[in-house]
């Protein structure tokens, strides 16, 4: 009887490493699971953090495409204000000497 109260007590000593054994696999499998969620997660995250930076990236293109031609815009109006100037300049000192040539002549 002795013999069988022990095997019953190594029988429930087995049943309980079997329980907790089976408590760890599904505790791994749980963590398994949330795992993939997260690199899932991840993936979508970068996905999502790739298309935002190109979208950046466009942008910042185009303004500076715009701050070009605006800068350009400003350069040729500056060099067209200084041609004039220099245009009409010209075009006085030109009557200038035509009347002093008229008067001269």
């Amino acid at each position: 009887t002795r013999e069988v109260a022990v095997l019953g007590t190594e029988r429930d000593a087995l049943r309980a490493a079997r329980d907790g054994q089976n408590a760890m696999i599904a505790d791994l499998t749980d963590a398994t699971a949330r795992m993939h969620e997260v690199d899932s997660a991840a993936a979508a995250l970068a996905h999502t953090a790739r298309r935002h930076l190109t979208d950046l990236e466009a942008a910042a293109r185009t303004q500076l495409t715009t701050l070009c031609n605006v800068e350009t815009a400003a350069a040729y109006a500056t060099l067209h204000a200084a041609c004039r100037a220099e245009a009409a300049g010209t075009e006085g000192r030109a009557r200038a000497r035509l009347i002093s040539t008229e008067d001269g002549a």
